[in-house]
């Protein structure tokens, strides 16, 4: 099994241990639920996303594809396939988008933090390398196996975004409008991939100047922007309630 994949795998886990902790007892049963079936969708996006990128091997390989333990998984395919997950479920459930993201946000810090220390961990979405002798860089590997000092990209990823989380988690109003913590995760995240993924030095299909990645990431990051402004704007606030108070 590809060490990314064990990662991935340890931080889907962790999601689930603390979204079952932060739900109300009685509706434990229905959070998990919904968390394993948004995640399945955000798996089935990440990796055919990764396949239609890659295809020139997966063509000769379709078996493989629904391999996702040997590694290979596309951030922005998982968080597409997570939102049309998140959609279907709303609409499926008759819980409101708020609702259900406030309930699914568990999921998205330990995926994101161990999906950096995957990375670092197989040489992938490492950053520029750097003289050696400097002091702040790392010695990471790239994907060939070979080290040397590079710029730290995938902790201080890691690092950034689960401050980001803490952050927001700990500050947010006691009495906040429904999908205002969900929708700062995922504005906050998106906009943390826009940032990151431009320091990556592996190569990638890019335009103009910028890696696609970057672009989808920034698109993301507005659309969940807009999102949570909207919740801010026309809160209104709903005694039902996922989470203990």
């Amino acid at each position: 099994m590809n060490i990314f994949s064990v990662w991935t795998a340890l931080g889907i886990l962790a999601g689930l241990v603390t979204l079952a902790q932060r739900a109300v007892i009685n509706q434990r049963t229905r959070a998990i639920t919904h968390g394993v079936s948004v995640l399945v969708w955000g798996l089935a996006g990440s990796r055919l996303v990764h396949a239609a990128l890659n295809w020139e091997y997966y063509r000769n390989h379709l078996i493989e594809i629904p391999q996702v333990w040997l590694g290979g998984l596309a951030w922005e395919g998982m968080l597409a396939g997570v939102c049309l997950g998140w959609i279907i479920l709303a609409y499926s459930s008759r819980f409101s988008l708020g609702y259900l993201l406030d309930e699914l946000y568990p999921l998205l810090p330990p995926l994101a933090v161990c999906s950096w220390l995957g990375c670092w961990m197989v040489g992938t979405a490492y950053g520029m390398a750097l003289p050696e002798g400097t002091w702040w860089g790392i010695s990471a590997r790239d994907e060939s196996g070979e080290f040397a000092r590079r710029f730290p990209l995938q902790p201080l990823a890691a690092f950034t975004l689960a401050a980001y989380f803490w952050f927001i988690d700990s500050h947010r109003p006691r009495r906040a409008p429904a999908g205002l913590l969900g929708g700062l995760a995922l504005a906050g995240f998106a906009l943390g991939m826009a940032g990151f993924t431009s320091l990556r030095a592996d190569y990638a299909p890019a335009w103009q100047g910028l890696r696609i990645e970057t672009w989808v990431a920034a698109v993301f990051a507005g659309i969940f922007m807009g999102f949570t402004l909207l919740i801010w704007f026309f809160r209104k606030r709903t005694p039902k309630r996922l989470y203990k108070p």
